[in-house]
């Protein structure tokens, strides 16, 4: 916890610092040399934009994205499918700033004039709400479902770095879990970040034993694996296994929570996708979900479901699981969140909430094994196929206004003249 404070506390500070040059620039700069209101409503929320932008690549990744404030108005949210998170930020700043120089600026004589800011700035909100309002109440293109359980990580006494069980036990464990899973009709297994710990030298008999084990019983799983590499080092895994045993895809992290993870050996980004007779199934770890760019490789790959074995802090708030679950909006995928301390969310493709639960640190507190049905196809988003684009969009967008402003400006200056 108390790293997550200090990470937090830390987050906080430098947030707080860097979304003050919005209005630093609007104050110095936009305000003294753009006096149309209009152009100045959107230099001061594409710049807003920028920084939000800045923040996807930092350690801090976007977990301080205000488009996350939005994640319980689903209708609106929905535009993210289109242009993603960087996009519903822009608009509640450019709504935000569209009355707010509204009433700066009011002046009786001009009532026409002063609220076009308003007009234009609320057309933008009217139109994400109506996509977002027709978009939700589409017939699913599917109503095809497995049955999906959620198991519990061996690592009850939440330690970072050392052996909680034997690989006897660890084996033990999935094995009464696949168990159970198999009389429960469950088609697919899921655990959380870390949930199993072990050293290299035991990875193959690992591997050999839960895959003899998903063969009997018929079921794929996706698994949380703290790999040992050395004393120091380690490898944080996610690994889908097939129902015929066959160990399909072995993902590394390639994102980790800074301080957090010492010694953590950091993937190559390499996203794959499991064909499986319920759909494509794909996997990431936890901090990657804070990178909407990195996880849209999804979208581009296939992906029906994506599944995200997860570790918070219990201090966390439950909007961080569900602000994840804009990964799923964004990229048109089935999303499963299973986390180890904290909120484990899953949704369908519209952030629609399926599946929530919340357990403690150390299992004080946890519901009993969760079973639940999953919707099984996603949805092709614009955003998926164009989100690599999009961050080089604003910064552009910045620059041609403000190219443009000058311009005409200096041309209005010279016919003065």
């Amino acid at each position: 916890v108390g790293v997550g404070v200090g990470l937090g506390l830390a987050a906080d500070i430098l947030l707080g610092i860097t979304l003050f040059i919005p209005y630093v620039l609007d104050r110095l700069i936009y305000a003294r040399f753009f006096k149309n209101t209009i152009v100045q409503m959107f230099l001061f929320a594409i710049t807003w934009v920028c920084v939000d932008v800045i923040f996807e690549f930092t350690p801090v990744a976007n977990y301080v994205s205000l488009g996350y404030s939005q994640y319980s108005i689903l209708p609106l949210a929905q535009v993210i499918s289109l242009f993603g998170l960087h996009f519903l930020s822009f608009i509640i700043v450019l709504f935000s700033a569209g009355i707010a120089l509204y009433f700066v600026n009011f002046n009786p004589k001009k009532k026409s004039k002063n609220i076009k800011t308003i007009i234009i700035s609320s057309s933008f909100l009217v139109f994400s709400l109506l996509y977002g309002g027709i978009y939700s109440i589409v017939p699913p293109i599917s109503n095809n479902s497995i049955i999906v359980m959620n198991g519990y990580s061996t690592n009850t006494s939440h330690s970072w770095s050392r052996r909680i069980f034997t690989l006897e036990e660890n084996i033990n464990w999935f094995t009464n879990d696949a168990t159970l899973a198999k009389a429960s009709n469950v088609n697919l297994l899921t655990y959380p970040e870390e949930s199993f710990v072990i050293d290299k030298s035991e990875e193959n008999a690992f591997i050999d034993a839960l895959s003899k084990t998903c063969s009997e019983n018929n079921i794929y799983a996706v698994i949380g694996i703290r790999v040992n590499q050395s004393k120091d080092t380690f490898l944080n895994q996610s690994w889908i296994i097939d129902n015929q045993g066959k160990l399909r895809s072995k993902y590394t992290k390639t994102h980790y929570v800074p301080f957090a993870e010492k010694g953590i050996i950091v993937g190559d980004g390499n996203i794959e996708v499991v064909d499986t007779p319920f759909g494509k199934l794909a996997t990431v770890i936890c901090m990657d979900l804070e990178y909407p760019t990195y996880i849209s490789k999804v979208r581009r790959l296939g992906a029906d479901i994506l599944v995200a074995p997860s570790w918070d802090w219990s201090s966390m708030p439950k909007n961080h699981s569900r602000s994840d679950s804009f990964r799923a909006i964004e990229n048109g995928v089935n999303f499963i969140r299973v986390t180890e301390e904290g909120y484990s969310v899953s949704t369908d493709y519209r952030g629609n909430v399926i599946s929530e639960y919340f357990t403690s640190a150390n299992y004080s507190y946890k519901v009993a094994k969760h079973i639940y049905k999953m919707p099984t196809k996603g949805i092709a988003t614009l955003y998926g196929y164009i989100a690599v684009a999009l961050p080089f969009l604003y910064p552009i967008s910045l620059a041609t206004i403000i190219v443009t402003s000058v311009v005409i400006n200096k041309k209005k200056t010279s016919t003065v003249k």
